[in-house]
Protein backbone atom coordinates (compact mmCIF):
# COMPACT_ATOMS: atom_id res chain seq x y z
CA UNK A 1 0.00 0.00 0.00
CA UNK A 2 0.95 3.22 -0.76
CA UNK A 3 2.65 5.38 2.40
CA UNK A 4 2.86 2.35 4.46
CA UNK A 5 7.43 2.22 4.38
CA UNK A 6 7.05 0.10 1.43
CA UNK A 7 10.09 1.93 -0.25
CA UNK A 8 12.52 1.42 2.62
CA UNK A 9 11.43 -2.19 3.54
CA UNK A 10 12.02 -3.31 -0.07
CA UNK A 11 15.08 -1.62 -0.34
CA UNK A 12 16.63 -2.79 2.75
CA UNK A 13 15.68 -5.91 2.23
CA UNK A 14 16.85 -6.17 -1.15
CA UNK A 15 20.36 -4.85 0.12
CA UNK A 16 20.45 -7.61 3.16
CA UNK A 17 18.92 -10.23 1.25
CA UNK A 18 19.17 -12.97 -1.89
CA UNK A 19 16.62 -13.06 -4.34
CA UNK A 20 14.60 -10.26 -3.28
CA UNK A 21 12.59 -8.73 -6.68
CA UNK A 22 10.59 -5.78 -6.10
CA UNK A 23 9.08 -2.42 -7.76
CA UNK A 24 11.77 -0.35 -5.42
CA UNK A 25 15.35 -2.99 -5.69
CA UNK A 26 16.35 -6.36 -6.42
CA UNK A 27 19.03 -8.17 -4.44
CA UNK A 28 21.48 -8.77 -7.86
CA UNK A 29 22.09 -5.05 -8.35
CA UNK A 30 21.00 -3.78 -4.82
CA UNK A 31 25.08 -3.52 -3.85
CA UNK A 32 26.13 -1.20 -6.67
CA UNK A 33 23.09 1.12 -7.03
CA UNK A 34 23.75 1.78 -3.23
CA UNK A 35 26.96 2.46 -3.89
CA UNK A 36 26.55 4.82 -6.29
CA UNK A 37 23.75 7.20 -4.57
CA UNK A 38 25.66 6.86 -1.35
CA UNK A 39 29.01 8.22 -2.99
CA UNK A 40 26.92 10.75 -5.01
CA UNK A 41 25.01 12.12 -1.73
CA UNK A 42 26.90 10.69 0.88
CA UNK A 43 27.60 13.12 3.92
CA UNK A 44 26.47 15.64 1.56
CA UNK A 45 23.61 18.09 3.41
CA UNK A 46 21.27 16.82 0.97
CA UNK A 47 18.31 15.59 3.33
CA UNK A 48 15.82 14.50 0.59
CA UNK A 49 16.69 11.98 -2.08
CA UNK A 50 14.12 10.77 -4.53
CA UNK A 51 13.37 7.62 -4.93
CA UNK A 52 12.44 8.79 -8.43
CA UNK A 53 15.26 10.40 -9.13
CA UNK A 54 17.35 10.32 -12.61
CA UNK A 55 20.39 8.59 -11.69
CA UNK A 56 21.63 7.50 -15.41
CA UNK A 57 21.75 4.49 -15.02
CA UNK A 58 20.50 1.46 -17.50
CA UNK A 59 16.65 1.33 -16.62
CA UNK A 60 16.73 5.36 -15.83
CA UNK A 61 17.92 5.97 -19.54
CA UNK A 62 15.21 3.64 -20.80
CA UNK A 63 12.90 5.58 -19.21
CA UNK A 64 12.77 8.62 -16.85
CA UNK A 65 11.46 8.62 -13.23
CA UNK A 66 12.34 4.44 -12.84
CA UNK A 67 16.07 3.71 -12.02
CA UNK A 68 17.59 0.73 -10.46
CA UNK A 69 15.63 1.30 -7.04
CA UNK A 70 12.44 2.19 -8.79
CA UNK A 71 11.83 -0.98 -11.52
CA UNK A 72 8.94 -0.51 -13.94
CA UNK A 73 6.39 -3.43 -14.11
CA UNK A 74 6.98 -4.49 -17.65
CA UNK A 75 11.23 -4.78 -17.08
CA UNK A 76 10.05 -7.41 -14.01
CA UNK A 77 7.72 -8.78 -15.16
CA UNK A 78 10.47 -9.22 -18.56
CA UNK A 79 13.12 -10.97 -15.86
CA UNK A 80 10.68 -12.93 -14.24
CA UNK A 81 10.13 -14.12 -11.12
CA UNK A 82 11.33 -18.09 -11.01
CA UNK A 83 14.44 -17.91 -8.81
CA UNK A 84 12.73 -14.70 -6.40
CA UNK A 85 12.18 -15.71 -2.76
CA UNK A 86 10.24 -12.38 -2.39
CA UNK A 87 8.35 -10.14 -4.76
CA UNK A 88 7.32 -6.54 -3.86
CA UNK A 89 5.01 -4.74 -5.79
CA UNK A 90 3.00 -1.52 -5.12
CA UNK A 91 0.49 -2.56 -7.87
CA UNK A 92 -3.23 -3.86 -8.16
CA UNK A 93 -4.66 -7.63 -7.95
CA UNK A 94 -4.69 -7.76 -11.64
CA UNK A 95 -0.82 -7.26 -12.03
CA UNK A 96 -0.19 -10.13 -9.29
CA UNK A 97 -2.70 -12.32 -11.07
CA UNK A 98 -0.42 -11.97 -13.66
CA UNK A 99 2.51 -12.71 -11.64
CA UNK A 100 0.80 -15.70 -10.36
CA UNK A 101 -0.30 -16.93 -13.15
CA UNK A 102 3.14 -16.67 -14.48
CA UNK A 103 4.92 -19.35 -12.05
CA UNK A 104 4.98 -22.63 -11.94
CA UNK A 105 2.95 -24.55 -9.67
CA UNK A 106 5.63 -26.22 -7.49
CA UNK A 107 5.82 -22.08 -6.21
CA UNK A 108 2.28 -21.42 -5.76
CA UNK A 109 0.36 -20.29 -3.47
CA UNK A 110 2.18 -17.09 -2.65
CA UNK A 111 1.73 -15.49 1.00
CA UNK A 112 0.69 -11.65 0.66
CA UNK A 113 1.94 -9.78 2.89
CA UNK A 114 -0.08 -6.93 3.70
CA UNK A 115 1.89 -3.55 5.36
CA UNK A 116 -0.87 -2.22 7.70
CA UNK A 117 -0.10 1.52 10.00
CA UNK A 118 -2.11 3.56 12.56
CA UNK A 119 -4.87 4.88 10.25
CA UNK A 120 -4.29 8.49 11.13
CA UNK A 121 -0.85 8.63 11.16
CA UNK A 122 -1.30 6.51 7.25
CA UNK A 123 -3.51 9.48 6.31
CA UNK A 124 -1.46 12.40 7.48
CA UNK A 125 1.40 10.75 5.25
CA UNK A 126 -0.93 10.95 2.08
CA UNK A 127 -1.92 14.26 2.87
CA UNK A 128 1.62 15.19 3.28
CA UNK A 129 2.63 13.24 0.08
CA UNK A 130 -0.29 15.31 -1.97
CA UNK A 131 0.89 18.84 0.08
CA UNK A 132 -2.69 18.81 1.07
CA UNK A 133 -3.10 20.60 4.75
CA UNK A 134 -6.16 18.28 6.59
CA UNK A 135 -8.61 20.81 7.79
CA UNK A 136 -9.83 19.84 11.23
CA UNK A 137 -12.57 22.29 10.77
CA UNK A 138 -14.16 21.15 7.48
CA UNK A 139 -17.62 21.01 6.95
CA UNK A 140 -16.89 17.51 5.55
CA UNK A 141 -14.39 15.22 6.37
CA UNK A 142 -15.10 12.64 3.90
CA UNK A 143 -14.10 15.09 1.17
CA UNK A 144 -10.62 16.32 3.23
CA UNK A 145 -10.34 12.54 3.46
CA UNK A 146 -10.11 12.11 -0.38
CA UNK A 147 -8.27 14.96 -1.17
CA UNK A 148 -5.50 13.01 0.03
CA UNK A 149 -5.90 9.16 -0.06
CA UNK A 150 -3.30 7.73 -2.55
CA UNK A 151 -3.49 4.43 -5.22
CA UNK A 152 -5.80 2.66 -2.80
CA UNK A 153 -6.76 0.16 -5.51
CA UNK A 154 -3.88 -1.37 -4.87
CA UNK A 155 -5.99 -3.46 -2.21
CA UNK A 156 -8.89 -5.41 -2.92
CA UNK A 157 -10.23 -7.89 -0.85
CA UNK A 158 -12.80 -10.08 -2.93
CA UNK A 159 -10.31 -9.86 -5.91
CA UNK A 160 -7.54 -11.32 -3.76
CA UNK A 161 -10.00 -14.17 -2.48
CA UNK A 162 -10.77 -15.01 -5.64
CA UNK A 163 -7.01 -15.63 -6.83
CA UNK A 164 -6.51 -19.19 -5.24
CA UNK A 165 -2.81 -19.00 -5.54
CA UNK A 166 -2.99 -15.55 -2.78
CA UNK A 167 -3.03 -16.13 0.84
CA UNK A 168 -3.10 -12.63 2.44
CA UNK A 169 -1.26 -12.06 5.84
CA UNK A 170 -1.01 -8.74 7.42
CA UNK A 171 2.16 -6.81 9.63
CA UNK A 172 2.58 -3.42 11.47
CA UNK A 173 4.57 -1.70 8.91
CA UNK A 174 5.79 1.16 11.27
CA UNK A 175 8.28 0.77 13.12
CA UNK A 176 10.13 -1.63 9.72
CA UNK A 177 12.47 -3.03 12.59
CA UNK A 178 10.38 -6.23 13.57
CA UNK A 179 9.06 -7.07 10.20
CA UNK A 180 12.93 -6.67 8.95
CA UNK A 181 13.62 -9.09 11.84
CA UNK A 182 10.67 -12.02 11.07
CA UNK A 183 12.29 -11.77 7.35
CA UNK A 184 15.35 -11.98 8.74
CA UNK A 185 14.62 -15.76 9.49
CA UNK A 186 13.13 -16.55 6.12
CA UNK A 187 15.43 -15.44 3.63
CA UNK A 188 19.06 -15.99 2.76
CA UNK A 189 21.60 -13.13 4.27
CA UNK A 190 24.22 -11.77 1.70
CA UNK A 191 28.02 -12.26 2.21
CA UNK A 192 28.17 -8.87 0.94
CA UNK A 193 26.30 -5.96 1.93
CA UNK A 194 26.48 -1.97 0.87
CA UNK A 195 24.38 -0.88 3.67
CA UNK A 196 20.88 0.70 2.32
CA UNK A 197 21.06 4.47 0.96
CA UNK A 198 17.45 5.67 1.86
CA UNK A 199 15.43 7.50 -0.63
CA UNK A 200 12.37 8.95 0.23
CA UNK A 201 8.96 9.49 -1.96
CA UNK A 202 7.27 12.05 1.11
CA UNK A 203 9.04 15.41 2.02
CA UNK A 204 9.37 15.37 5.82
CA UNK A 205 6.59 15.87 7.69
CA UNK A 206 5.75 18.39 10.49
CA UNK A 207 3.78 16.81 12.84
CA UNK A 208 3.36 19.49 15.12
CA UNK A 209 1.33 21.40 12.34
CA UNK A 210 -1.20 18.42 11.84
CA UNK A 211 -4.26 19.36 13.93
CA UNK A 212 -5.98 16.14 13.51
CA UNK A 213 -3.26 15.17 17.07
CA UNK A 214 -5.16 18.30 19.40
CA UNK A 215 -8.57 16.86 18.73
CA UNK A 216 -9.94 13.43 19.61
CA UNK A 217 -13.64 13.90 18.37
CA UNK A 218 -12.18 14.90 15.30
CA UNK A 219 -10.06 11.63 14.87
CA UNK A 220 -12.71 9.15 16.17
CA UNK A 221 -14.89 10.57 13.53
CA UNK A 222 -11.88 10.37 10.80
CA UNK A 223 -11.01 6.81 11.15
CA UNK A 224 -14.93 6.08 11.43
CA UNK A 225 -14.92 7.71 7.53
CA UNK A 226 -11.86 5.55 6.85
CA UNK A 227 -12.78 1.94 7.60
CA UNK A 228 -16.37 3.07 6.00
CA UNK A 229 -14.90 4.73 3.17
CA UNK A 230 -11.74 1.62 2.19
CA UNK A 231 -12.26 -2.01 2.75
CA UNK A 232 -8.23 -1.41 2.92
CA UNK A 233 -8.24 0.52 6.41
CA UNK A 234 -11.25 -1.99 7.75
CA UNK A 235 -9.52 -5.53 7.29
CA UNK A 236 -6.02 -4.23 8.50
CA UNK A 237 -8.15 -3.33 11.92
CA UNK A 238 -9.69 -7.10 11.74
CA UNK A 239 -6.34 -8.15 10.59
CA UNK A 240 -3.62 -6.82 13.29
CA UNK A 241 -3.74 -9.30 16.09
CA UNK A 242 -5.50 -11.90 14.64
CA UNK A 243 -4.35 -15.13 13.45
CA UNK A 244 -2.87 -13.50 9.78
CA UNK A 245 -1.07 -11.25 11.83
CA UNK A 246 2.70 -12.06 10.87
CA UNK A 247 4.08 -10.70 13.98
CA UNK A 248 1.80 -11.97 16.55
Amino acid sequence: MAKSAGTTLNGKLASEFERVCGHKGFSYDAYQFNKRLDDSFGGKKKSYVSASMNTGDAINKLKKNFNRGRVPFDIMYEIGFEQCQYISLETSPKRWDKVTNSLPPSLLPLELHVPCRDPLSHLMSMCNYKKHIFDCDAADFKEEINHCLVAMSRFDKVAFEQNPDIELKCFEATPIEPYIEYMSHRLQSKKTVYPYFKRDTNKPRDKEKECIWQNEEVQNQVITHLRDMESYFAWCEDCLGSKNDLLV
